[in-house]
């Protein structure tokens, strides 16, 4: 098999030290997409986390914002159906408050911070995704893989 090998010579050590070579760099490639795909999510995060919290409302807004704030407080059940994690999140979180008042800022720091979780899990679904649509193989890590109808880019 030296059509595996770059080289023209057909010596069975070159075409296995040419194979190591080439899992060797795709390992590397892979170990590179996953480190950048784990930044660029957490950088993500931190932009959502920091966007969010900077404009959340400190008190209790209207609908059924105060309700939550209250049932999660006093770990009540409110209307169905209820989000019971959210009640049990919410009152971990109300527990930090230094005073009642500062409950509904609390609650509604946990509510900011899920929304910024959610970003981060959204990019990492997306790239996991769109590296399936757009990689073959693992060799190759082009956008000329995406196909659009039957013919290739």
């Amino acid at each position: 098999s030296s059509d595996v090998c770059s080289s023209d010579l057909n010596d069975k050590f070159l075409c296995e030290f040419c194979l190591i070579k080439k899992s060797k760099i795709k390992f590397e490639r892979m170990k590179n997409f996953k480190l950048l795909n784990n930044v660029f999510g957490w950088v993500a995060f931190a932009i959502a986390a920091a966007t969010y919290l900077m404009t959340m409302e400190p008190t209790a807004s209207f609908w059924d914002c105060g309700e939550f704030i209250s049932s999660a407080y006093k770990l009540d059940v409110g209307h169905p159906p209820g989000a019971p994690f959210f009640m049990l999140t919410g009152r971990f979180f109300s527990l930090f408050a230094s005073d009642p008042t500062q409950v509904a800022l609390m609650v509604n720091a946990l509510s900011a911070l899920a929304s910024a979780f959610t970003i981060l899990f959204l990019f990492w679904t997306i790239t996991h995704l769109a590296r399936k649509v757009i990689v073959k193989n693992d060799n190759e890590y082009t956008t000329a893989n995406i196909k659009i109808g039957r013919a290739h880019v």
